[in-house]
């Protein structure tokens, strides 16, 4: 089953419509989990969108660890537990939400992750900088199989104790750098992206205080009813 993890607390629920919609409309997947501190996100949502209260979780990490209060939410450390909460699932896509979906992503749950524990788009400069891939953290594939060997509880307790800039995205990429499997860069296509758009397959936006919300592409699909999704 092709699923779909967006991770997030409740002060940008409403962030996540543009990026679901596109997914939805656009990825060719079978479904999505919302991730939130809540068992609902307030407004309504297609019945392949589940949203799951994983509020629970946040025992695992240290409320008084150097990466809990960072800016990007304490949320981004719970991604290396989707293997643990979901012991069914053999892997999945994390994708951030300041994300617009323009393509199929089944080649994405058709790849060899045999060996790998991620899947992801390396980012040049921060690759060239540490002399080794580094990829970016925004859209990554999960094998959660080679997870349960003791991955998770290994990144989660590195997060409890080391101050990272980047937070899980820096851990993983210090961690398995030598098992994270590169993809097209088509898949995670940032600022340092260049790419046809008839390339691209997610356009990740990575804007600094909300600028990226008023995108013409994002405003498209913000506007978009359901019904229009899935006609």
């Amino acid at each position: 089953m092709k699923t779909v993890f967006y991770l997030m607390t409740r002060n940008i629920y409403m962030d996540v419509d543009p990026s679901l919609k596109s997914l939805l409309k656009n990825g060719n997947i079978d479904r999505v989990y919302i991730l939130a501190e809540d068992n609902d996100i307030g407004f309504e949502l297609p019945k392949k969108v589940i949203v799951k209260n994983i509020s629970g979780w946040k025992q695992r990490l240290d409320p008084n660890g150097p990466n809990f209060s960072c800016r990007w939410s304490y949320m981004v450390m719970m991604k290396v537990l989707i293997s643990q909460m979901f012991p069914k699932l053999d892997r999945a896509l994390t994708i951030d939400l300041d994300t617009i979906v323009r393509g199929d992503l089944s080649p994405l749950w058709e790849m060899d992750l045999d060996g790998y524990y991620f899947a992801g788009a390396r980012e040049p400069f921060w690759t060239q900088r540490y002399g080794q891939d580094y990829v970016n953290a925004g859209v990554l594939m999960w094998n959660l199989v080679r997870m349960r060997d003791g991955m998770a509880d290994m990144l989660i307790d590195r997060m409890n104790k080391k101050q990272y800039t980047f937070v899980e995205q820096d851990c993983i990429n210090e961690t398995c750098w030598d098992r994270i499997k590169v993809i097209d860069a088509a898949y995670n296509a940032g600022d340092w992206t260049e790419r046809p758009r008839s390339e691209i397959k997610i356009r990740h936006y990575m804007a600094s205080k909300g600028l990226w919300k008023t995108e013409p592409e994002v405003l498209k699909y913000a506007k978009m009813t359901w019904e229009e999704v899935f006609r």
